[in-house]
């Protein structure tokens, strides 16, 4: 079968076999050989962008804080309260949510209050007495 029956052979040059051939006849001629030619065109390396600079407003430096100023130690005091206050709250508020939404009891001091002479814990007794004024 020839070449040009077979429908899937292309007309590719082959660049082993051309520089093959271009290095046999320039050892004949002594003449500087071109470089082997490449069956695709190499792509060009893109250049590297600068960077995109816009304009805009021009930050100060930071000016020094004076620690002895009156406005330092009020936001310093005012700071601290926070801190301090914010776990209190946080912790205070969960157990008051689990005694009131969802319904379960305070946890109680009884064994540790001092017995009373009725048996009761003295603590106990003023608070029976205390909702006993309420009730009636």
């Amino acid at each position: 079968m020839s070449r040009s029956a077979n429908p899937k052979a292309t007309n590719i040059p082959n660049p082993t076999r051309q520089a093959n051939t271009i290095n046999k006849t320039s050892t004949t001629r002594n003449a500087p050989s071109p470089p082997p030619s490449l069956p695709y065109k190499p792509t060009p390396q893109p250049l590297p962008r600068p960077p995109i600079r816009r304009p805009g407003p021009t930050i100060p430096a930071a000016a020094r804080v004076d620690l002895s100023s009156k406005e330092y130690k009020h936001a310093a005091s005012k700071f601290t309260r926070v801190m301090i206050a914010l776990p209190i709250l946080l912790v205070t508020s969960y157990y008051l949510f689990d005694r009131l939404a969802l319904g379960h009891e305070a946890k109680s001091l009884e064994r540790y209050r001092a017995p009373s002479s009725d048996g009761e814990g003295e603590g106990v007794a003023k608070e029976k007495e205390w909702k006993e004024g309420f009730s009636g």
